[in-house]
């Protein structure tokens, strides 16, 4: 029963983060289940990655908006030459996009510390 509550509070969670978005609850709560290994806090972060991976457009504009457009100013406290910047940045969303590694968020944090991170990490080992 405890399991059903928590599923249902983060569905009204998602729901109010990011209430223009439409999505599976099915789908969303099979989702959910697979990140279950500590019970995900952050369930309109979650939301956005599967709506993303789901191939939702209004996801992914969300995503690049919201978070993506951020990481120059992460990566700048790296290094500020604009060349490794873009590198960097490049990098960052081949990782998480083409390589799929946006799939590894779990929801336990905020996705905007996870992202930081990741940046950082992938302009350490370019620098």
């Amino acid at each position: 029963m405890a399991h059903a509550l928590t599923t249902k509070a983060l569905l009204v969670a998602a729901r109010a983060a990011w209430p223009e978005l439409t999505f599976d609850e099915a789908g969303f709560v099979e989702f959910l289940a697979r990140r279950r290994g500590a019970v995900p806090v952050h369930a309109g972060d979650l939301l956005l990655v599967y709506l993303w991976s789901e191939g939702d457009e209004r996801a992914q504009r969300h995503l690049d908006s919201q978070y993506l457009s951020q990481l120059p100013f992460i990566i700048s406290a790296v290094d500020r030459a604009p060349e490794f910047i873009a590198d960097v940045v490049q990098e960052v969303k081949a990782k998480l996009y083409a390589e799929r590694r946006l799939l590894q968020y779990a929801g336990r944090g905020p996705l905007g510390g996870w992202l930081r991170r990741a940046a950082l990490n992938t302009a350490s080992v370019l620098k």
